[in-house]
């Protein structure tokens, strides 16, 4: 047995369970998934855990006369008095009942233990300047440390199907899940709520309103949480807005003028370039003070790793609750430009590794997650402009990852770029099919839903409000 007394640990608790493991072999499956192998304190107790699992995979009885022979030649076992030792952990019955409250304990101060072990090492690669250590890259890997500590098995639960189905009929009398944003309406038709657990791509080539979309999506969650109309409230909620592209100032120019686009429209160059007269700057500090009671934090960051984002979340998740705002989504702009925090072979693995990393927080936090990303510039080559999912930018695992995936598309984008030339003999006539073409199209923003996991595909048209770079859509 170790004489470390410095590291948090319960051998009493661990020795407890492995002994009602041997009383009564129904207790491993109520313990298997909740604690492993390595994460008990002594390494001959996760020895003899694991040969007990081991066991019961197989079908066969675990008990102090099965378990003997794996420990016969064990120096460990013999440090303890040899395997006798195993009927010792049988001899009190007491354990069976708590069985499941020493997992969890165990599996607890093995978790203490890994973050002591990270803080040390922290701060000794801190401390050796010499080393000539990168700050950032010190607590990218702090955090992607930390993440797999907090990363455990123990979420694993396991349904009947029929309980499954269970599950659908206690829905049945809930309010909806998911959030819609209250003003892009045929958005939120087309693409239903974003519900918990969710990972949404919201994708199109530069200049397609991508960002404009989702600031306008992203207030509209969070004034819906403070509607006073309670069923308004149910489809809001608190909204983090992780901007990686933008700075809080763009951010904060960009929703001044969406929340304005809603009753005295301010345009956005105006706040951009400070043309603003008197009396729309008193509107814009009346948007200010409104803003206030908004539910919606913005995270002005240049640098984002999942295991940052999901440190970000968590926090921001305490924060949202404990002013009595559930956080109901987040969003990122802009994928691709996050990065993995560790080694990757290419680009299409460090991708890969971010998309299920967003699903994986979408999980874990029970939100939703709606993250931009670009497209490939291979859209520039086809005659027609509109996206397809093969379109989706270093992709790795992104289509497979999503629950839904929506392109942003703006025909007006290119229409202005085929005006026709004037040494054109058809001039006359095509630059008036070509004007009363741009005028159709001018405010045009085409919702390409491309994956939807919870219903049909289809597309939703919307209004680009180029004055004000605001997004909203009729039903």
């Amino acid at each position: 047995m170790t004489d470390d007394f410095k590291l948090p640990r319960n051998v009493e608790a661990e020795a407890a369970l492995i002994g009602a493991m041997m009383i009564d072999n129904r207790v491993i499956d109520g313990v298997a998934d909740r604690v492993s192998a390595d994460e008990f304190y002594e390494p001959l107790h996760g020895r003899i855990f694991e040969t007990i699992t081991t066991l019961a995979a197989q079908g066969k009885v675990a008990n102090p006369v099965t378990v003997k022979p794996f420990f016969e030649a064990d120096e460990a076992m013999k440090e303890v008095g040899g395997v006798g030792y195993l009927a010792q952990l049988t001899g009190s019955g007491a354990g069976v009942i708590g069985a499941r409250d020493f997992a969890a304990q165990i599996r607890d101060l093995a978790k203490l233990r890994g973050v002591i072990t990270i803080a040390e090492e922290l701060a000794a690669r801190a401390r050796d300047t010499a080393a000539g250590i990168d700050p950032e890259a010190l607590i990218s890997d702090a955090e992607e440390n930390l993440a797999s500590v907090a990363g455990d098995n123990s979420d694993a639960i396991t349904f009947h199907l029929a309980d499954c189905m269970g599950q659908v009929e206690e829905e049945w009398d809930k309010p909806p899940t998911g959030v819609l944003s209250g003003s892009i309406l045929s958005l939120d038709k087309t693409m239903g709520r974003s519900r918990p657990d969710d990972l949404i791509i919201l994708a199109g080539r530069p200049s397609m309103g991508k960002t404009a979309a989702a600031i306008s999506y992203a207030v509209g969650v969070a004034r819906q949480a403070i509607s006073p109309v309670e069923d308004e409230r149910a489809d809001g909620g608190g909204v983090a807005f992780i901007s990686l592209e933008m700075s809080a100032l763009q951010i904060g120019q960009r929703a001044l003028a969406d929340i304005a686009a809603y009753s005295h429209p301010i345009a956005f160059a105006s706040i951009t370039n400070g043309w603003m007269g008197h009396d729309q700057k008193a509107r814009a500090r009346a948007i200010r003070e409104e803003a206030r009671k908004i539910p919606l934090t913005v995270v002005d960051t240049a640098s984002l790793t999942i295991a940052r984002l999901d440190g970000i979340v968590r926090r921001l998740a305490r924060s949202f609750a404990a002013k009595g705002t559930p956080l109901r989504l987040v969003v990122v702009d802009y994928l691709q430009l996050m990065n993995a925090g560790r080694a990757t072979s290419n680009r299409t693995e460090e991708v890969t590794h971010i998309s299920r990393g967003l699903k994986q927080i979408a999980k874990r936090h029970k939100v939703a997650v709606m993250a931009l990303s670009q497209l490939s510039r291979q859209v520039e080559n086809r005659e027609d402009k509109r996206p397809q999912l093969s379109d989706l930018r270093e992709s790795g695992s992104i289509e497979q990852d999503a629950d839904k995936i929506v392109f942003v598309y703006r025909e007006s984008y290119y229409h202005e770029r085929a005006r026709p030339l004037e040494s054109d003999k058809m001039y006359e006539t095509r630059i008036l099919e070509w004007e009363a073409d741009r005028e159709a199209l001018k405010d045009k923003i085409e919702f390409i839903v491309a994956k939807r996991r919870d219903g049909p595909e289809g597309t939703a048209v919307g209004q680009f409000v180029r004055e004000n770079q605001a997004v909203r859509g009729a039903a």
